[in-house]
C-alpha cells in the first residue's frame, strides 16, 4: 500500500506539472487469478491495477509577479514569462526559474538570498499567476584570500583555482 500511495502521488504531481492543479487520482489493486485456478509457479500472484483520474480544468499561466529584489533578475524573468505565458502552469519550470534567480544573486555576492514561490489562482477563470518573492540580504565582497599551511604548491597555482577575484 505505501508503494501504491507513492505511485498515486507521482501521478498527481505529473498532472499538476501539466497544469491540472485540481487533478484527483485514485488507484485500486486486486490480486489473485480471476476465472481460473492455477498455483503460482514462477512469477507469483498477478496484480491488477486500476487508475482513475479526474483532471478538472487545465490552469494556464497569466502573469509572473516579482516581489522584492533589486532588478538583477528582470531580464531572466521577462524571458521566462514570454516563453510560458498562456501555457499550462508548470511547477517544475517555475522552481527552475526560482533557482536561476538565486544563482544570479549569489553570483553578484548576495550569499544570503532567500526566495519563495507561490501560485495564485483566479477564482473565476482557469488561470493563475506565479509569484516569486526575493529577499537579497547583504551583498558581500571578497577582501583577500589567505592561504595557510601550503608547503609545496606555488601561490599562482592556488590563485588560479580560486573562483572569485579580490573585490568581487
Amino acid at each position: 500500500p505505501s508503494g501504491i500511495a507513492t505511485v498515486q502521488e507521482g501521478f498527481r504531481e505529473r498532472l499538476r506539472a501539466d497544469g491540472y492543479l485540481d487533478a484527483k487520482v485514485d488507484i485500486t489493486t486486486q490480486s489473485g487469478r480471476f476465472g481460473w485456478v492455477r498455483p503460482p509457479i514462477r512469477f507469483g500472484v498477478p496484480v491488477w491495477v486500476k487508475v482513475e483520474a479526474e483532471l478538472g480544468p487545465q490552469v494556464l499561466l497569466s502573469d509572473l509577479l516579482v516581489r522584492g529584489g533589486n532588478g538583477l533578475e528582470k531580464k531572466l524573468t521577462q524571458a521566462w514569462l514570454e516563453q510560458h505565458r498562456t501555457n499550462p502552469v508548470d511547477a517544475l519550470s517555475a522552481s527552475q526559474l526560482e533557482q536561476q534567480v538565486v544563482d544570479i544573486y549569489e553570483e553578484q555576492g548576495f550569499l544570503d538570498v532567500e526566495t519563495s514561490l507561490r501560485t495564485i489562482r483566479d477564482r473565476y477563470n482557469p488561470t493563475a499567476e506565479v509569484e516569486i518573492r526575493i529577499v537579497p540580504g547583504q551583498q558581500f565582497r571578497l577582501r583577500s584570500v589567505v592561504v595557510r599551511g601550503n608547503q609545496h604548491t606555488r601561490r599562482e597555482v592556488i590563485d588560479r583555482e580560486v573562483v572569485l577575484d579580490v573585490g568581487q
